[in-house]
């Protein structure tokens, strides 16, 4: 951990332990404790490099027109913490929130605003690919203004063209806090963003669920596969993309992902055409494809923050798989079905801690359990 500065503190909120490593105390002591309860062993923190790490941002997008912020709501409100020159963001997502803040400011174009539920820019989406160095932009709108965003991407590619590998437009209609709508317009550049990841080409839309700390994540990834072996019957749920699966599916006897979104959907197809491999895929609720599991010996979970389903909750205990990971990336969910597998006669051998988001009190905990 370098010592790192930052001029947007306060207000930012976005790293309330800025400068700080490992866990906070607090969380160090529960995961302390959780080990022992379950008769596991806790292995160290994983970490990763703390500044320039983020490669995906979610950023909003507001102010007056011809005086646009891009950055984070301060604690509590719908004010803005402009936040230029973030330390944990990649440098290409710095140096693409600057080229839009130019061609906004330039433009004229007003903002959304919560208290009127009007205005048109809301939010942008920035990814970077690691390979190039390009961003894949998606701009979000309050209603469906293709020759706005036209305008704007015209701009930026005018500008900046090395830099962007796709620019796209999504509506979203929405009173509520959620940052993407359902549709999406691809402006210009190239329909995929390709990410070569842990044995695997994985196939990004800007609809994807994709993790911001990537080179840390691969290395999450790479730890899940080794404690699948060769030739086992794996069972994927929540799969996405196929960040965890792709990469060992060549060496299963058999590989079946289950993925609900339509754009983890797509991209998982996609990155099996691409890779040439058999697979079942399950589209749809985890929980709605329990029987899944009467055909296999090794099972991958990476649920919401919610954790995983009661019912695929209940089946896991029932059956109780030869081998078990599970990636909860919520901590209070991780406890509650830790302690009920266990209960259900699963052993939980090992528990690995992993600070995917650097300078906060959350913790990535990846539990690896084995069937008795």
């Amino acid at each position: 951990m370098t010592e790192p500065s930052c001029g947007h503190r306060p207000p930012c909120p976005g790293c309330p332990r800025f400068g700080e490593g490992g866990l906070e105390p607090r969380l160090a002591t529960e995961l302390d404790e959780l080990a022992r309860r379950l008769d596991a062993s806790l292995e160290p923190l994983l970490e990763g490099q703390a500044t320039g790490h983020r490669h995906r941002s979610r950023l909003a997008l507001r102010g007056h027109p011809g005086r646009p912020k891009i950055g984070l709501f301060q604690e509590g409100s719908h004010r803005i913490a402009d936040i230029p020159r973030c330390p944990v963001h990649h440098p290409a997502i710095n140096r693409a929130a600057a080229a839009l803040r130019r061609a906004l400011a330039e433009s004229g174009f007003d903002f959304y605003r919560e208290q009127t539920g009007r205005g048109l820019f809301r939010y942008a989406q920035f990814v970077v690919q690691r390979t190039t160095g390009r961003v894949q932009l998606c701009l979000v709108l309050n209603t469906a203004a293709r020759g706005e965003a036209d305008e704007i991407a015209e701009v930026l590619l005018e500008r900046e063209a090395d830099l962007f590998q796709s620019i796209w437009m999504n509506e979203n209609r929405s009173t509520g806090n959620a940052v993407l709508g359902e549709s999406f317009t691809r402006l210009r550049g190239e329909d995929w963003l390709v990410e070569d990841f842990s044995g695997a080409r994985l196939f990004f839309h800007p609809g994807s669920f994709g993790q911001a700390n990537l080179d840390l994540a691969e290395r999450m990834a790479r730890r899940v596969q080794d404690a699948i072996p060769d030739g086992a019957r794996l069972l994927e749920y929540h799969a996405g993309v196929g960040a965890l699966g792709l990469g060992m599916a060549a060496r299963m006897a058999s590989y079946t992902a289950n993925e609900v979104a339509p754009w983890g959907l797509s991209g998982l197809r996609r990155g099996l055409l691409e890779a040439g491999l058999e697979a079942r895929v399950l589209d749809g609720p985890a929980a709605s494809h329990t029987e899944a599991l009467a055909e296999a010996d090794a099972v991958l979970c990476d649920p919401p923050r919610k954790g995983l389903e009661a019912e695929l909750l209940a089946a896991l205990a029932e059956r109780r798989p030869d081998r078990l990971v599970i990636l909860h990336c919520g901590f209070a969910a991780a406890k509650r079905d830790l302690a009920h597998l266990r209960e259900a006669g699963m052993a939980v051998e090992r528990l690995l801690p992993v600070a995917l988001f650097p300078f906060t009190d959350h913790v990535e905990l990846v539990s690896f359990l084995r069937g008795r």
